[in-house]
């Protein structure tokens, strides 16, 4: 999965890819609410201030100061009221399609159960809960559901129809949309089949394709490190290349990366004391890059010959130009379009633009271990999660987990607009696709669907608040408003008043525009206008307010 929410990529467990966050959208209707308040107080301290003298004309600054940090507090309380108003009602789902894959080689058996299958979660039940979880959300507008059944032993030998389901508004079938970071797991499986074919070794150091990096630490990184998030690699790299991307173009915040920033990022790079497991798109998109020196070829031509073509599949899209067809239409918050991403030197971490049949006719290899996914890329490599009736391990790209009685393989990704899902179950290769044209938290239900006594969350909790930023962002503004209000009245002559007016409006404004950052423009778009008019009316008023004063006690 992608990220910074900007680039749309949420830590979930170890697949963590995806916009998180449905924040509220505060507007102008917010600042008019409050306006009967701010008259009321500079009211006040007008008609306080006409009986005050010009030495004391601090006080007057002070319970100005108040005015500002007050108003901010309300804004940022408006703003958390919002966000726990209940979702409308949801979208109703349209009956089910039963749709065969394209042709594709025979596969040599592969999972096949081991006892009676247990009984799966029904259709109509899946689909219930997504269509509570598209009513929570605030830019999906549909998601497409697809089932794929457990392989039984008579089914080994040839494809299985699956099922088809729309929820929620529907897009032609066909049309492919970027499957974010769930483009890891081919990146990974294709490292696992050129290192089986001996083009590669996992345990290869970088230095021996990037000889730029020899003598530096990164030049240590071994391609199964990059492939497994334990390179030490940082998600993206911290560089003010990327934030500015991330402030002017939050729609495509990749756009105009290159393969020198990737350079200087890895000469940069200054290895953690202990190394732990973080995801990094940066690494994942460094694997694609050493993969096309150590072969002379593009990942593209990698993945169309190694991957796709025994899948009887064409060549790859691994960046929106390249798109063969028509593409569904990712949206951002509040319903707006979002456009596609370019992603660049990073396109290995997230670039793929699918539709469901390829990507469903993909999954059903892979769940039965047949070529081209025979080559061990879906094998444990190290433990990532060992908590009480959870457990999470890291393969090469794909994720695997076990919860409620059952060992499930998966991954997920948003990125452009999308949200997406995939995982089968280990015991029987029963699988489940769920794609969305906007930011959804589906993830539960994905592993629901395979193993019944995985809780699902409550639909709001679907709308990925990151752990609840926005009210910790209230928390921050309401202490920080405090710390400033308690200095400027106890010692005004100490802590000068336009410092506490600094941090009773800048700080909190500045706070809830980073939200509107992480979540995306339009929240951004419509907080900021707000705001200004907020900061501009309170300074306004201010001015004339204390005009007026000073005009009067020259009289």
């Amino acid at each position: 999965m992608l990220t910074s929410r900007c680039f749309s990529c949420t830590m979930r467990g170890a697949g963590r890819a995806g916009l998180d966050g449905a924040p509220p959208v505060p507007s102008l209707v917010h600042v008019a609410r409050l306006v009967p308040v701010l008259a009321t107080m500079l009211s006040l301290e007008f008609a306080e201030s006409l009986r005050l003298s010009l030495p004391s004309a601090l006080s007057f600054r002070q319970r100005m100061t108040s005015c500002w940090m007050t108003a901010s507090l309300l804004c940022a309380g408006m703003a958390h009221a919002q966000a726990a108003q209940p979702a409308a009602s949801g979208p109703q789902a349209p009956a089910s399609l039963a749709v065969l894959p394209s042709a594709a080689p025979s596969v040599a058996p592969g999972a096949v159960a081991a006892r009676a299958p247990r009984p799966s979660v029904s259709e109509d039940g899946v689909r219930q809960a997504l269509a509570l979880r598209l009513a929570a959300s605030s830019s999906a507008k549909g998601a497409l559901l697809i089932r794929l059944p457990g392989i039984a032993p008579q089914d080994t030998a040839r494809q299985v129809p699956f099922q088809v389901q729309w929820v929620g508004q529907p897009w032609p079938i066909e049309a492919r949309v970027n499957v974010a970071s769930i483009t890891k797991v081919f990146t990974g499986s294709l490292l696992a089949k050129l290192a089986q074919q001996g083009v590669v070794a996992l345990d290869t150091p970088l230095s021996g394709h990037w000889p730029e990096l020899a003598g530096h630490p990164a030049g240590k990184i071994t391609l199964q490190a990059l492939a497994t998030h334990s390179s030490g690699l940082p998600r993206l790299p911290a560089t003010w290349q990327v934030t500015w991307r991330a402030l002017t173009h939050p729609q495509d915040p990749y756009q105009g990366a290159g393969e020198p920033e990737v350079l200087r990022a890895l000469l940069d790079f200054k290895p953690p004391a202990q190394t732990q497991p973080q995801y990094s798109n940066l690494g994942m998109g460094v694997l694609g890059l050493t993969l096309e020196r150590a072969t002379g070829q593009r990942l593209e031509a990698l993945m169309a010959r190694h991957l796709f073509a025994p899948a009887g599949l064409g060549t790859p899209a691994l960046m929106p130009g390249d798109v063969q067809g028509p593409m569904a239409r990712g949206h951002a918050e509040q319903g707006g379009d979002m456009g596609p991403w370019h992603l660049g030197p990073y396109r290995a971490a997230g670039g793929l633009w699918l539709n469901g049949r390829e990507l469903a006719q993909l999954l059903d290899l892979a769940r039965r271990q047949a070529a081209p996914f025979d080559a061990g890329a879906t094998q444990p490599r190290f433990p990532l999660k060992d908590q009480a009736g959870l457990k999470e391990w890291q393969g090469l790209g794909w994720v695997l987990r076990e919860q409620g009685g059952e060992r499930m393989v998966w991954h997920n990704g948003a990125a452009s607009g999308f949200s997406s899902m995939m995982a089968y179950r280990e015991r029987d290769g029963e699988a489940v696709i769920i794609l969305a044209d906007g930011d959804l938290a589906m993830e539960d239900i994905a592993f629901h669907a395979l193993a019944p006594s995985v809780p699902l969350k409550a639909p709001d909790e679907g709308r990925r608040d990151e752990g609840g930023f926005l009210r910790w962002t209230a928390v921050v503004t309401a202490l920080a408003a405090f710390y400033a209000l308690a200095h400027a009245l106890l010692r005004p002559r100490t802590f000068p008043s336009f410092h506490a007016a600094a941090l009773g409006t800048m700080l909190p404004n500045g706070l809830l525009a980073m939200t509107g950052l992480w979540h995306g423009r339009q929240w951004l778009a419509s907080w900021l206008p707000a705001s200004a008019a907020l900061t501009g009316a309170l300074a306004l008023a201010t001015c004339v307010a204390v005009s007026c004063a000073a005009l009067w006690r020259a009289r």
